[in-house]
């Protein structure tokens, strides 16, 4: 979710103070993009002019006629013709999230309140912003929202159309709920975008490797966009569409629906939405378990879902297995380690190496932190790579269903193989 020019956290502060917000968000960033000026509600005498769509409440404003310096420019065409094709690739955007079966996005526009604005701005970086939320029907809240885009930045060209999508979704999201981790609208709008855009966006291979490459992260974990870790966490959403969704994604609509506060009781968290759509005794803990085993691609049916992500996302590359963390070459002789660990519900990838076959090696995971041991087991898998070979896979998962899902601190372990 990038909020002009920086990829930042969102917030649920009202609008005056997202102005201030963004600001320092902006100024403590290192290497963001060109801004906009300002929110584009603090001076709506600049959008002179807008294109209307005549299917969907959409409209798109700019403000000059005149194409930003240092611009892409799309085969010469006018800032005029760029309003116009980015206001079909959000009606694109706005049909094919109906088609899923999402709500509509609920306008943000002091200039015209009936319909969702597009802003054409300078500069590379393209998001989507919420104002307070409303109370409607039955006491359920919606975020009203509307979108900053860059079509002359790093962004334009062949992943512009799925760009637009991915953001869109962000407004989708603001239907529902915008209230969750950042990491979760990351997760959520990037599989959309593969979705429907597959091989169009071009960050897809740098965003997958930056999440196998951490898989001691808990696949719901928000880096603050210090990597491109959260993007690539749509492996997730993929991994529970395929495993217990029949390939089907309107799941995902279900998922959205069951993060809605609820009136007059509280705001559901991720972890919750997804058990209730998960099988009859079925828990999230469950998910991540055979999700960490699934990432591995070592297994047929997941070497299958990995050939086709990686020629459908990524033009036919390999997708990159996670990393494994520690190597043992198995002797018989009593071998340990200590580790500083991962997250609650991320996972350390071992691979033993055995003269003949690894079926006798024994693996032995001890807490370091006696209090973690209350509260947490570990799950451990073993899986073979070769015939003198093998990965385990070891998870720490909590013993009951309440949890800090914030919670990122590291459980440190000793691990022992002989």
């Amino acid at each position: 979710m990038y909020f002009y020019g920086a990829r930042c956290r969102q917030t649920q502060w009202p609008m005056v103070s997202f102005y201030i917000w963004t600001l320092v968000c902006v100024l403590s960033s290192v290497a963001w993009a060109e801004l906009p000026e300002s929110n584009p509600f603090q001076n709506t005498a600049q959008w002179v002019n807008r294109i209307d769509s005549t299917v969907t409440p959409i409209s798109v404003y700019y403000a000059s006629d005149t194409v930003p310096e240092n611009s892409v420019q799309e085969n010469g065409e006018s800032v005029r013709e760029t309003a116009q094709r980015t206001l079909s690739l959000l009606e694109t955007a706005w049909d094919l999230s109906a088609k899923m079966g999402f709500a509509k996005p609920v306008a943000y526009n002091p200039i015209d309140p009936n319909r969702f604005a597009g802003f054409l701005v300078a500069g590379n970086e393209m998001g989507v912003e919420a104002g307070n939320p409303l109370e409607i029907d039955g006491g359920f809240l919606i975020w009203p929202s509307y979108m900053s885009i860059a079509p002359w930045g790093i962004y334009a060209g062949e992943r512009f159309a799925s760009t637009i999508v991915h953001e869109f979704h962000h407004a989708v999201q603001a239907v529902y709920d915008w209230e969750e981790p950042g990491s979760i609208y990351e997760m959520s709008s990037n599989y959309v975008q593969e979705l429907f855009f597959p091989g169009e966006n071009a960050d897809a291979a740098i965003e997958i490797a930056d999440f196998q490459a951490r898989p001691e992260w808990a696949p719901h974990y928000y880096d603050d966009y210090k990597t491109y870790f959260m993007y690539g966490s749509w492996l997730y959403l993929k991994f529970l569409e395929l495993r217990y969704f029949e390939g089907k994604a309107d799941f995902l609509v279900k998922l959205w629906e069951a993060t809605a506060p609820i009136p007059g009781d509280r705001n559901p968290i991720w972890v919750e939405a997804i058990e209730t759509l998960l099988p009859k005794g079925v828990t999230y803990a469950d998910s991540i378990a055979a999700f960490a085993r699934w990432r591995t691609w070592l297994e047929p049916q997941a070497r299958k879902d990995a050939r086709r992500i990686g020629k459908s996302v990524l033009q036919s590359q390999v997708v990159p297995p996670p990393r494994i963390h520690y190597r043992f070459a198995v002797t018989g002789r009593r071998q340990s380690l200590e580790s500083a660990g991962m997250q609650l519900f991320g996972s350390h990838y071992i691979e033993l190496q055995c003269k003949t076959s690894c079926k006798g090696a024994q693996v032995l995971v001890e807490f370091l932190n006696s209090d973690a041991a209350q509260t947490v087991y570990w799950k451990m898998q073993r899986i073979n790579q070769t015939k003198s070979s093998a990965i385990v896979v070891v998870t720490p998962l909590p013993k009951k269903s309440a949890f800090d899902i914030a919670n990122d601190s590291l459980i440190p372990y000793r691990i022992t193989v002989r």
